[in-house]
């Protein structure tokens, strides 16, 4: 009797390990898309050292990391008095920096020359196209701060960004990145216990 009881148990614990094992097999979203980080933190640094901004200051990399702090990013365009919602449980995000630290990392320090903004977006797509190219993120989110207290973003999503087209001169990179720039507009729920980031489009001056 005592052995046929251990037998099913033993048998038991198999199958709840069996299940166990089918249903935890998804990681968790961080420990999912460590390698695309850790891989993306490469391409940026090595992008990085191929950019200087006029007068030869470089833009560096401040942060690589994922997206998943928030469901979703929710678009507004003000312009179209439109939106929709983009997933972000498998994205990168990359903050790039302009060095020193009294300007706390702002690349424009407010008002940006047409100089500047070129080489900043030169820079973030080509990061974004490697990243799609060479990871499985279908998002890299890409922060330009401006000011201590704003940032804007360029958003990349993978199918709406041809990473097959090589062109980095000026039309090509202002084609590329003109509607994709956005402010982040604050946090909103998404569900009891998730939040989304809003965003409203900018389309840039010429």
């Amino acid at each position: 009797m005592a052995r046929r009881t251990h037998l099913i148990l033993a048998a038991c614990a198999l199958g709840l390990a069996i299940t166990g094992t089918a249903l935890g097999a998804e990681q968790p979203p961080e420990e999912r898309l460590a390698p695309a980080v850790t891989h993306t933190r490469e391409i940026a640094h090595d992008v990085e050292l191929r950019y200087r901004l006029p007068g030869g200051r470089r833009l560096f990399v401040a942060e690589v990391t994922t997206t998943v702090v928030v469901a979703t990013l929710e678009i507004l365009d003000t312009t179209g008095l439109s939106g929709r919602s983009i997933p972000a449980g498998n994205g990168v995000y990359v903050s790039l920096c302009g060095r020193g630290a009294r300007r706390h990392c702002a690349i424009t320090g407010g008002g940006a020359r047409a100089s500047d903004a070129l080489v900043v977006r030169r820079q973030a797509l080509e990061l974004a196209r490697r990243t799609l190219l060479e990871t499985q993120v279908d998002l890299v989110v890409v922060a330009l701060p401006q000011t201590p207290t704003r940032h804007l973003l360029l958003l990349f999503e993978r199918g709406l960004l041809d990473t097959t087209e090589s062109g980095m001169d000026a039309r090509t990179v202002d084609r590329l990145t003109r509607g994709r720039l956005y402010a982040p507009a604050g946090i909103v729920a998404f569900s009891a216990a998730e939040d989304s980031l809003a965003l409203t489009k900018l389309p840039l001056r010429r």
